[in-house]
């Protein structure tokens, strides 16, 4: 039936696990990346009774039986007749990073848009066939024209350095997303920082003079700035706030007084204590 209709001009079909005919995703995937002749000659490969049996085995099956891309690259010399390059422009058109125009798709640069693009980024990064060669990052990007930071979602071929970075992004998500649960079930919600704070730099602050919204019944008690740097001032606003919550503590008040008059300094002192209560938080101890 495929090679029916490989002579033909559409994709070729085979029969999923549920015994129902449907069009070959590697056939498509092949296609995506070359001509359908070079296609149509890398797909009959593979359907040899000597690829079958002898690679089939070793390969990552697709939901109808046929090898995946991913597998295919990473495993036979498939890669030899395709280039990196247009595996990296498919999977970044996949993911959204090119806009209508084919050029990086710029996102306003806020906390919503930081956690819309990190969740597709740690998606590809834990679940993608592609993973182990490649790496979805969220940038920030400098318009030089409008003197704007935005933020941008791209697929690199990993190395060493990216990797670092998608393990860093991931955890502090998680942490970030842990730690606003906690404040959330304690009736404290996280607002913005005002334009004053802003123009002064101040990635994050809490201040225990808030009041109460009277219309949510939840104390804005810690404002960050939108963003990444946002997200990053989060634990260190969350430590102040633990801090603040313990009250008159006498083991925190002597360690913090302690190792401050060693010469640290007290929002370090803070920071190096909540350490402990992070790993508890996010069970990692």
């Amino acid at each position: 039936m495929a090679e029916k209709c490989l002579a033909g001009t559409g994709i070729p079909t085979v029969l999923n696990k549920k015994g129902e005919e449907v069009e070959s995703r590697l056939f498509k995937d092949l296609l995506s990346l070359t001509t359908r002749e070079e296609a149509t000659k890398h797909y009959l490969r593979t359907k040899s009774s000597f690829f079958i049996n002898t690679w089939n085995p070793k390969l990552t099956l697709d939901e109808n039986g046929e090898p995946t891309l991913a597998s295919l690259l990473e495993k036979t010399n498939l890669s030899d007749a395709i280039e990196n390059g247009k595996v990296l422009r498919k999977l970044n058109k996949d993911i959204g990073y090119y806009n209508k125009q084919g050029k990086m798709k710029l996102y306003t640069y806020d906390g919503k848009n930081y956690d819309m693009l990190t969740q597709k980024a740690i998606q590809f990064n834990t679940q993608s066939e592609y993973r182990r060669d490649y790496v979805a990052i969220v940038d920030k990007v400098q318009d030089n024209e409008s003197h704007r930071t935005f933020l941008s979602l791209s697929v690199k071929a990993r190395n060493k350095m990216n990797s670092i970075t998608s393990d860093n992004m991931e955890y502090n998500y998680k942490l970030n997303t842990r730690l606003k649960e906690i404040l959330a079930a304690n009736g404290i919600a996280i607002g913005a920082l005002t334009d004053l704070e802003e123009r002064r730099g101040v990635a994050g602050v809490t201040d225990f003079s808030q009041a109460r919204d009277a219309a949510t019944g939840i104390i804005e008690l810690i404002r960050l700035a939108d963003g990444v740097k946002g997200e990053k001032a989060l634990p260190e606003e969350f430590a102040h706030f633990a801090i603040e919550a313990m009250g008159d503590n006498p083991l925190i008040n002597r360690l913090v007084n302690n190792l401050a008059n060693n010469g640290q300094q007290k929002s370090l002192v803070k920071s190096i204590i909540l350490i402990v209560f992070y790993m508890k938080v996010m069970r990692l101890n």
